[in-house]
């Protein structure tokens, strides 16, 4: 049963016929169920992901992973590669606990420079990984690593040192 902030409604269950299954996978392509647990910048590189080849994506959370939900498409339109189309709020009961869950959906679609700003931060990125192998300090080859490294020894005498005093 899903309970709208407005009104309640019911959804029946439905059968699925062979004329609505890929209606049913394209709907399923284009939604994101965000999960609490997972890193927040996994979320916002699937979502732009699916952006590449979608219009919009709707992302939705179930109680504590709505704060996810809302921080994913934050950061997507602050980056320019989405806008927020469409914000749905909801409860639902979950039958099996008898136990009520906000819900929300947000719906992003791509920004018309989206591509544009895709295509410079992997320029950036590959820049970036350049810049940090050739900075990186060169391995030792195999003819190197066979040379013994000088070892030391201290001859000096051993000193204990004399027990610590503690006044109050």
């Amino acid at each position: 049963m899903t309970t709208n902030t407005a009104a309640t409604t019911t959804t029946p269950s439905s059968t699925t016929t062979p004329a609505s299954t890929s209606a049913a996978a394209q709907a399923s392509r284009d939604k994101i169920k965000i999960a609490s647990g997972t890193p927040v910048f996994f979320y916002v590189d699937l979502t732009t992901r699916f952006l590449k080849d979608q219009e919009t994506v709707e992302l939705s959370a179930l109680g504590n992973a709505i704060a996810t939900v809302v921080s994913i498409s934050e950061i997507l339109k602050n980056q320019g590669i989405a806008t927020i189309k469409k914000v749905h709020t909801t409860t639902m009961e979950i039958s099996e606990r008898k136990v009520t869950k906000a819900k929300i959906e947000i719906t992003v679609a791509k920004t018309p420079d989206f591509f544009k700003i895709i295509e410079q931060r992997d320029a950036a990125k590959a820049a970036a990984a350049a810049q940090k192998k050739a900075e990186a300090p060169a391995q030792p080859t195999a003819a190197s690593s066979t040379t013994a490294a000088p070892t030391t020894t201290n001859n000096a005498p051993a000193t204990t040192a004399a027990p610590a005093t503690v006044s109050v």
